[in-house]
């Protein structure tokens, strides 16, 4: 009952804000350590690795640029630069501060260390971002142990997509055997799903959050895992380009919506929990007493 006072309120201070933020964060970070993969792989010259880079950097910055929105007092958003020690918050900051360097240097003169080096930060922001979400203890939906490794393979999916749309635009062969890793990241966030669905109510989630999961859990294995998995499949059976950009539009489309859903809408926070119940006469203690009262 929404309206019982023992029940947790839905939070309203992280809105769609928050969750761009970790749409364009994951998307973007995402992006540049498949990129620097791809490379390694031959898919993508090293030529256009900074380009790439650059378009991530951009991504990123609508990201910060929409939690810069949601502070209360813009002038004190330095204060996010104050506890490297504690705040994931602010160690995702200081990622930021040494990637964005790196990645100007780097387009003006590229340099293979400078690759790979961008790629090991923008790995290093989407591991902060994965547990910012999960050390928001008061939201039982966020604070689930699943919750970076959802992140994480999320943002991995989300760049594998944006890179095949990259590929799309920058040349028109687009290596068929990016279907396999689409394929595989499918089948990851759908079993990350699942197992963050079916544990909900052991992990603590409260009814109404649970009731949010499962109204939009249809909606996401559908565009976001049998979409990608179908062209993924398509690229297999007939090596069909149009199928992998399908399957690319399928994999951010869904990271977006399950990232808006639990931060926006299944967010409601603990509530009133007795996770221990005392009982009358139980205990070594109670006993003692109850044969010292001769009972």
């Amino acid at each position: 009952d929404p309206a019982n006072p023992l029940v947790g309120k839905l939070q309203r201070r992280w809105d769609a804000r928050a969750a761009a933020n970790f749409i364009c964060g994951g998307l973007s970070a995402g992006l540049a350590v498949v990129a620097y993969l791809g490379h390694l792989a031959g898919a993508i010259p090293a030529g256009r690795l900074p380009a790439i880079y650059v378009a991530a950097c951009a991504i990123m910055a609508v990201g910060l640029f929409c939690v810069f929105l949601e502070i209360g007092r813009k002038l004190r958003f330095i204060y996010a630069l104050r506890r490297p020690q504690s705040s994931w918050m602010t160690r995702e900051v200081y990622v930021v501060a040494a990637m964005y360097p790196m990645i100007a240097v780097n387009f003006w003169r590229p340099r293979p260390a400078l690759d790979a080096s961008i790629a090991l930060a923008a790995l290093a922001f989407l591991y902060c971002q994965a547990r910012i979400l999960h050390a928001a203890k008061g939201i039982p939906a966020w604070r689930v142990p699943q919750m970076p490794a959802m992140l994480i393979a999320t943002g991995l999916f989300e760049g594998l997509g944006a890179l095949v749309l990259t590929l799309a635009v920058l040349q028109s062969a687009i290596p068929t055997w990016l279907g396999w890793p689409i394929a595989a990241l499918a089948g990851i966030n759908a079993a990350l799903w699942h197992v963050y669905r079916t544990r909900a109510k052991a992990a603590g989630i409260p009814p109404l959050a649970r009731a949010e999961i499962a109204r939009v859990t249809p909606w996401l294995h559908a565009l976001g895992h049998g979409l990608p998995a179908a062209g993924a499949t398509a690229v297999f059976a007939a090596a069909s380009p149009p199928a992998l950009v399908t399957a690319a539009i399928g994999a951010i489309a869904g990271g977006a919506l399950w990232k808006y859903w639990v931060i926006v809408h299944a967010s409601y926070q603990q509530g009133f929990a007795l996770p221990k119940l005392p009982r009358r006469g139980s205990g070594r203690r109670s006993a003692w007493a109850g044969a010292r009262m001769g009972a």
